[in-house]
């Protein structure tokens, strides 16, 4: 579309002035030269504003979204011709604090569950689609939730090959999310104490 008004642009351009020349009565050589003198800085400032206006619709414009599997494929072709194989929900270290925090949980806190590898769409919501994406696809270690479901504390478990990438800005971004929502975050690391676990039921109001 813009290509277009360009091209009409400069074709009313050239017309005009061929017009305004033909009024001189001067020879051939004479017309080209003044038409030439005439256009050249116009078309160039047209052809600069052209430039910026696409840059600027560009920018502007909402990108496009990749064609997902689901719009391009059938999902179920896919599935059918690959394999697939289990995968440990946990690691060992992560296991063996989840061991540890369930009968804790249980003892201390009846009727509380504790949950691992949630999605954190799944605890939290905003009625801010843009905030909501940032956080949906990210995960947390594990998530205490109330005897009615409401999710209570969050606990990141720091391995020892957890900061790796850009890992500490993803879990600004779980921690000031679980602020907002009013969920308590933990974050302990491979050498956490008894003393840090029994905190974590302290976060949990009888």
């Amino acid at each position: 579309m813009i290509s277009t008004a360009f091209f009409i642009s400069v074709s009313l351009l050239i017309y005009i002035n061929l017009t305004r020349i033909k009024s001189f009565n001067m020879n051939g050589l004479d017309a080209f030269k003044l038409l030439t003198s005439a256009l050249y800085p116009k078309l160039l400032l047209m052809f600069i504003g052209t430039l910026l206006l696409i840059f600027v619709i560009n920018k502007l414009s909402p990108k496009r979204k990749r064609k997902t599997v689901k719009q391009s494929e059938n999902q179920l072709d896919i599935v059918a011709r690959s394999d697939f194989h289990k995968s440990k929900l946990m690691n060992k270290e992560e296991y063996g604090l989840f061991i540890r925090l369930e009968p804790l949980l249980k003892t201390n806190r009846p009727g509380h569950r504790l949950f691992t590898q949630v999605s954190m769409g799944e605890i939290i919501s905003s009625p801010n689609k843009n905030a909501y994406f940032c956080i949906n696809d990210k995960r947390v270690d594990f998530v205490i939730i109330s005897p009615y479901g409401d999710p209570l504390v969050v606990i990141e478990y720091q391995g020892g090959g957890h900061y790796q990438g850009n890992a500490v800005q993803r879990d600004a971004v779980k921690k000031e999310a679980c602020r907002k929502a009013g969920i308590a975050y933990i974050e302990l690391n491979n050498k956490y104490s008894d003393r840090d676990l029994d905190n974590i039921i302290l976060h949990i109001a009888k």
